[in-house]
């Protein structure tokens, strides 16, 4: 946020206060991304080891009675 207002103290026109706007923009974008990309893999591989795992474990439990 310091960083920011300096960023916006040291412009000395318009232009760039939407240059450093727009920097600032693109690199929100990029943050949001890239932490909803992560959140997602997680999620994904989650569920992946749950379903996975999960039948596994009832597989193995089944033939453990059995035996």
């Amino acid at each position: 946020m310091v960083t920011t207002l300096a960023w916006f103290s040291r412009a000395k026109s318009w232009s760039d206060v939407a240059a450093y706007a727009l920097i600032l923009v693109v690199v929100v974008v990029i943050v949001v991304v890239v932490v909803v990309v992560v959140v997602l893999v997680v999620v994904v591989v989650v569920v992946v080891v749950v379903v996975v795992g999960g039948g596994g474990r009832e597989e193995d439990e089944e033939e453990h009675d059995r035996i």
